[in-house]
């Protein structure tokens, strides 16, 4: 199967993207932070001036814990209803930037409700209920469509969705307890649009309180001081956790002769441990995890694959699409059965990254327990003289043997510095 080069650097550059939580701690190289949203996103001041608001300071709080590589608020824009925030990420520049990201933030809604209660000379609030509600309707429907579609670009960001505080802590009186519930409301609808997007809901009403003068000191003007915005900034951290980018394995320490090639490509999610906090390294990759990791890596179509046929991986196996799509670009032979949690051996092993990314040898090798009639010698031997694999020390390939986690990935990663 031909590969051609330019998706092949997509994922050099995807793999490039992402680093293991032992460099993140200690350099920057790990957080690609993008802000979206309105004037709180953009950091606008009481006195109308772009400024630090809370996005800048989530990133100087990364960047000095040694984890931020990349941090932009450009697409933020004062005044930006959430349709608007959603029409900005159909933008390709963003689309691009989104796909290499790993974290965002949304600011979205408020503008909507702002834009249907009008503010008097006498200091009154007046407004339409119907028109409230149907501005509330078109927030849940926005961010949820905003936040799904950059699920869909890039499933493995992180998308944490901003609540909103009070913005008029100086009203008094019966307005002041109408607006009061307009502003659940609107949190409410921004909880449930984030959670229908499988985003995480940051609320921040409960820090600021209802009197909060300190946090928005101006009555004619709706935006926080520095304080309000850090206040914005703690309440993200208190639902932030660096384990949801990149999961923590007590199995494998940055000591690991693997650990590296391993975190790659969980980090760009390739690869997966057998549980939150385990990756079993030294446990036998099965055939539909190899799928899975492959479907991952080369190129092929996003249509609906070829159905194999196998017995034992219908329709509701959770790897059906990965070894469909397998079979059916000719890694895996068409069988009566798959047997999807059966060792991959390190013959077969050989065979599919052979196929997977049309290797071709640079010479003839030798392993004792290889012989000229072997049928998975020559995809041996192009491993072999690519130098991704090496053999044992005795001399021997071993290729009846099951092909370890942790082999898998070493290989793999030493496929696509190949390519490179």
């Amino acid at each position: 199967m031909k590969k051609t080069l330019s998706m092949l650097l997509v994922f050099l550059l995807m793999l490039g993207t992402f680093h293991s939580p032992a460099k993140a701690t200690t350099e920057a190289g790990a957080i690609h932070y993008i802000a979206l949203g309105d004037s709180l996103a953009a950091g606008m001041t009481p006195d109308k001036q772009v400024g630090r608001g809370y996005a800048d300071m989530i990133a100087d709080r990364l960047l000095k814990d040694g984890k931020l590589h990349y941090f932009t608020k450009e697409y933020s824009v004062p005044g930006a209803t959430s349709k608007q925030v959603f029409a900005g990420i159909q933008k390709e520049d963003v689309k691009i930037d989104l796909q290499r990201a790993n974290l965002v933030t949304i600011s979205a809604g408020a503008n909507d409700l702002l834009r249907q209660i009008k503010i008097h000379e006498t200091g009154e609030f007046t407004y339409d209920s119907e028109t409230v509600r149907s501005a509330l309707a078109g927030v849940f429907e926005n961010i949820a469509m905003t936040v799904k579609q950059i699920k869909e670009l890039n499933p493995k960001i992180q998308v944490y969705v901003m609540g909103y505080y009070f913005p008029f802590p100086q009203l008094e009186g019966e307005k002041k307890e109408e607006l009061i519930k307009i502003s659940q409301l609107l949190n409410a609808a921004i909880e449930k649009a984030a959670e229908a997007g499988h985003g995480i809901f940051v609320p921040v009403d409960d820090k600021f309180g209802l009197t909060g003068s300190k946090y928005v000191p101006k009555p004619n003007d709706v935006h926080p001081s520095l304080e309000g915005y850090q206040l914005m900034a703690d309440a993200f951290f208190e639902k932030f956790s660096i384990s949801k980018l990149w999961p923590q394995y007590n199995d494998i320490k940055d000591s690991y002769w693997a650990y590296k090639e391993i975190m790659m490509l969980v980090n760009a999610g390739v690869l997966a441990g057998r549980s939150e906090f385990s990756f079993l390294p030294e446990k036998p990759i099965t055939k539909a995890e190899a799928a899975a990791a492959l479907a991952h890596v080369i190129p092929v179509t996003a249509s609906v694959p070829i159905d194999p046929g196998f017995q034992d991986v219908d329709k509701n196996h959770p790897a059906y699409y990965e070894i469909a799509k397998m079979t059916e670009v000719g890694l895996f032979q068409s069988a009566e059965k798959f047997n999807p949690d059966s060792h991959l051996t390190r013959a077969q092993m050989s065979k599919i990254i052979t196929l997977a990314f049309d290797l071709q040898p640079k010479r003839q090798t030798h392993f004792k327990d290889v012989h000229s009639g072997f049928w998975a010698k020559e995809y041996i031997n192009t491993l072999a003289s690519n130098d991704i694999v090496n053999g044992y020390e005795d001399g021997r390939f071993r290729p009846n043997d099951p092909t370890k986690r942790s082999h898998f990935a070493v290989i793999l990663v030493r496929t696509m510095n190949v390519l490179k």
